[in-house]
């Protein structure tokens, strides 16, 4: 467990003021006379809960807290999506579309994605959401080690309680720095990426900042140091979606930028396809 832990929800967020109300509801949270973004702060022995106005990708006013991590519980939105659960860091690898600022990524947790998105997945029922690893994307930008928990994806999801109280048990049981995994940065692959959830339920990888396919055009030496550099945990390898980097030059580029700046880093590199076709052998 961290020292100091910030869950922080948003009032315009339905998902996340569901989680919120298990969060006090079943953990044991009591008000404080501390003031928040004009909300009163909960707080148990573990962590402080806090409640600000705005949409939490644009929640800037979290660098204002004195927590070591912050972790925001929030809604995931996919216009047709299933009912879905999942972790991602916040970070933007070009135009800050969604909060954050331009080419710059947060500091985050490799361990505590890890920890999460397996614990998801075991506590969730698979016949009812889907459980999965989204890449690093939208804001804000946070100064701490920052996390988002989602629970997904229509307005009908929003207000599921039983998903909403899964969300705020993991986060209670499993905001831990783990020492026994082999931290990495996740390369390529689909915005939903199934191949690094699979990685992190089968293995020690842990996956902190992730870039998709759709960003490689942004990728270069210096968000690749970014990733490496606000990752809490010390990055070992770079995991790479070698099926989905793109095709030609461009894949060829993006192979070369990964190579040099693991022989810069002394990194290891890895197929994540090649990985997971190794376990099905053994």
């Amino acid at each position: 467990m961290l020292n100091k832990c910030a869950i922080v929800c948003s009032e315009v967020d339905k998902a996340s003021m569901i989680v919120r109300k298990k969060l006090i509801e079943n953990f044991d949270f009591k008000e404080t006379e501390e003031i928040f973004d004009n909300n009163i702060v909960f707080k148990n022995n573990q962590f402080k809960l806090f409640t600000i106005k705005e949409n939490l990708v644009f929640a800037d006013i979290v660098n204002n807290l004195n927590e070591d991590m912050i972790i925001f519980a929030s809604k995931h939105s996919s216009k047709n999506g299933p009912k879905t659960l999942t972790v991602h860091a916040p970070g933007n690898w070009g135009k800050a579309n969604f909060g954050g600022k331009n080419r710059t990524l947060s500091k985050t947790s490799a361990s505590i994605i890890r920890n999460y998105i397996r614990n998801l997945n075991q506590k969730a029922d698979k016949n009812e959401c889907e459980v999965v690893i989204e890449q690093t994307h939208h804001g804000p930008t946070v100064d701490k080690c920052s996390v988002f928990i989602e629970l997904g994806s229509r307005e009908e999801h929003y207000g599921d309680e039983k998903a909403a109280n899964i969300i705020a048990e993991t986060i209670i049981e499993k905001t831990i720095i783990e020492k026994e995994i082999k931290a990495a940065i996740g390369i390529g692959g689909m915005h939903y990426n199934k191949e690094f959830t699979k990685l992190m339920l089968r293995t020690n990888f842990a996956l902190g900042h992730m870039c998709p396919e759709y960003s490689l055009n942004e990728l270069d030496f210096e968000m690749l140091a970014q990733a490496y550099e606000k990752t809490v945990e010390k990055v070992e390898a770079i995991v790479v979606d070698y099926k989905a980097i793109g095709c030609g030059e461009k894949k060829q580029s993006i192979k070369k930028l990964i190579d040099d700046f693991a022989k810069d880093k002394n990194l290891e590199v890895y197929r994540v396809r090649k990985i997971l076709d190794e376990l099905k052998t053994k």
